[in-house]
């Protein structure tokens, strides 16, 4: 996903660390960070476990881009909607039918919708999470048993002409001979 834009809201890059000539890490000395409130560090916690921070390397620097923790007003969900189409069109998304570019715009768009009420509501956040991850499961589900199911038919369909080879050379056989007992008689 280089240089495509994401649905989800980020913050500003951090600057974690350098690479050396051999690429080797060569981490920032750390900060006196401002103190946060332990309701908002269970957010921020919160949203770094179910989207974690994008790891970013420019120029030989290293960034962690975090989640925003902006609340999101009205004029966002319009732009999000904005943004989810644009980005269909640009990445070439279907409109109909099984489509994993749209899949996977439609899974960012929900996750900046879980970021935006999670910041309201943490446990509406929680909840909003814990139906996606089922869905997703359902999903993966789904299309297991769609190609077993595949797979089960093509070894079917193999028989099946493996069956008829067989009758087509045994149908061979009995003409043969029977031509040979005609020549016979």
């Amino acid at each position: 996903m280089n240089n495509v834009q994401s649905l989800v809201s980020y913050g500003d890059k951090i600057q974690i660390g350098a690479l050396d000539m051999d690429n080797n890490l060569i981490p920032m000395p750390k900060f006196e960070t401002e103190e946060v409130d332990p309701e908002n560090q269970s957010l921020k916690s919160f949203l770094d476990s179910i989207l974690p921070p994008k790891k970013i390397v420019e120029n030989g620097l290293i960034f962690y881009q975090f989640v925003s923790c902006d609340s999101a007003i009205v004029n966002d969900v319009v732009k999000l909607n904005n943004e989810l189409e644009a980005q269909m069109k640009i990445r070439g998304a279907k409109e109909k039918g099984i489509c994993p570019i749209r899949e996977q715009l439609y899974n960012e768009c929900f996750d900046e919708i879980i970021r935006q009420i999670t910041i309201g509501c943490l446990q509406r956040g929680d909840l909003l999470n814990r139906i996606k991850l089922e869905m997703h499961y359902e999903i993966n589900y789904y299309k297991k048993l769609y190609e077993s199911l595949i797979a089960f038919s093509l070894r079917k369909v193999l028989q099946e002409k493996k069956k008829m080879i067989k009758l087509q050379q045994k149908e061979q056989e009995l003409i043969e001979n029977a031509e040979l007992e005609a020549r016979e008689i």
